[in-house]
Order: structure tokens, then C-alpha cells, then sequence
């Protein structure tokens, strides 16, 4: 259904029938949940739960907003210093970094209740000592292959199909060196989590937020371009 909406409404509206489709899969997805499920739900409020859960929720909140921004930063400066079309070309390389980083975000997905479940059953924080060295392990054995992959078949294919690109290479390998780290920093994170600490992770995300726009506004200064 969503393919079948991209693809007619967006064939007619352009960005806008995209947008449109996207939210009409939304809807059917509901629609067809309704139909197959018949759900009743008792709305009952519980305060004292309801200021637990933001307490717990609020802090991941913002540390996801200040990584959002983290990640957002590289293409808002190329966009005000270097222009629209270098940032077009610079979309290469964010795609490929989409791609390869996928794959530990989606990992993360599995092991996140994983790790609550296994904190859970004892409350020590001792029996999660294997989840992350385990998780950490197999992000360092494996994404290095991936990322080697990426390395040399990525701009293999670019400078063969999509010559025009070309000067997204050294960006796109920068990008992909970088997925590393991220996928080292996941099993961490969620330990840090685990343990109701996330509020720390703020002032480092943050760190990381300036420490980004001062190296990508010397690079840009000196010439880097992208």
C-alpha cells in the first residue's frame, strides 16, 4: 500500500503527493488494525505513574533532540557557507552513512529491551556486564567489514554511475569512519540508560554539538569544502 501511494501520488504531486502518501499508509495501517483487532481501551490516569515516566522519558528526550541536532549540524553549515548544491552533492554521502548506520540501529532496537528485561529480573546491574561486552564485540568485528565494504565498492559505483558525485568520495569515507564510533557508543548508551543516568549523556552530546560546528566551521574556513 505505501509503495503503490508513493508511487501514483507522487508520480502527479511531486514532494507533495509524497507527503500525502506517507500519511495515508499511517492511516491504513490503522484502519487495517481496526478491522482485524477489535482493541478496548479504559483510559484511567495515574499521576504518580505519569510523573515517573517523565522523569525517565523527559531526559532521553532531550538527549535525542541535542543528537538529532548533532547529526544535523555537518549539512546545516554546508547549506549556509557552501550552498544548496553542495550540499546536494554531499547527500551521497549522507546516504551511504544512512545505509551502513542502519545497521546498528537496528540492533539497537533488539537489544534495548533486552537490556531492561535482564536488569529487570534481579535489578543488578552486574548481569548486563556480558549484554555489553557481548554487543560491543560484534559492533567492533563487524562494522569495520561493513565499512570497508562501504570504503572502496561505494565509491567504486559512484565514480562509474554517477560521475557527477564524485566529490562526495572523501566526505562519504569520513561519514563512514564516523558509523564506527556510533555503533560503539550504542550498547554504552543504553547501559547508561539502564542505569537512570541518562541525563549525563546530555552535557556530552552537547560537547559534541560545539566540538562539531568549530572542526566543520575551521574545514569550511580552510578550503575543505565538503
Amino acid at each position: 500500500v505505501n509503495a503503490f501511494l508513493v508511487g501514483i501520488l507522487s508520480m502527479e504531486f511531486r514532494f507533495y503527493g509524497f507527503i500525502w502518501a506517507m500519511a495515508l499508509s499511517f492511516i491504513f495501517n490503522l484502519a487495517f488494525i481496526h478491522v482485524h483487532h477489535k482493541f478496548h481501551f479504559r483510559w484511567q490516569l495515574d499521576f504518580k505513574e505519569i510523573r515517573g515516566l517523565i522523569k525517565f522519558g523527559f531526559p532521553l528526550m532531550l538527549v535525542g533532540f541535542v543528537g538529532t541536532l548533532f547529526l544535523s549540524i555537518d549539512k546545516m553549515m554546508i547549506a549556509r557557507w557552501l550552498g544548496f548544491e553542495q550540499l546536494g552533492i554531499y547527500s551521497l554521502a549522507i546516504m551511504a552513512y544512512n545505509y551502513v548506520g542502519g545497521i546498528p540501529n537496528a540492533v539497537g532496537i533488539v537489544l534495548i529491551p533486552n537490556f531492561h528485561q535482564k536488569f529487570g529480573q534481579s535489578g543488578d546491574l552486574k548481569d548486563l556486564h556480558d549484554y555489553v561486552k557481548n554487543s560491543s564485540r560484534v559492533f567492533a568485528d563487524i562494522m569495520p567489514l561493513l565499512i570497508g565494504a562501504g570504503w572502496f565498492l561505494i565509491p567504486f559505483m559512484t565514480l562509474h554511475i554517477l560521475p557527477e558525485f564524485a566529490p562526495s568520495v572523501s566526505a562519504l569515507r569520513v561519514l563512514l569512519v564516523g558509523v564506527f564510533f556510533l555503533a560503539l557508543l550504542h550498547p554504552y548508551s543504553y547501559f547508561v540508560t539502564v542505569m537512570r543516568k541518562q541525563i549525563l549523556l546530555l552535557p556530552i552530546v552537547a560537547a559534541s554539538c560545539v566540538l562539531a560546528f568549530l572542526f566543520n566551521y575551521i574545514a569550511i574556513k580552510a578550503g575543505k569544502g565538503i
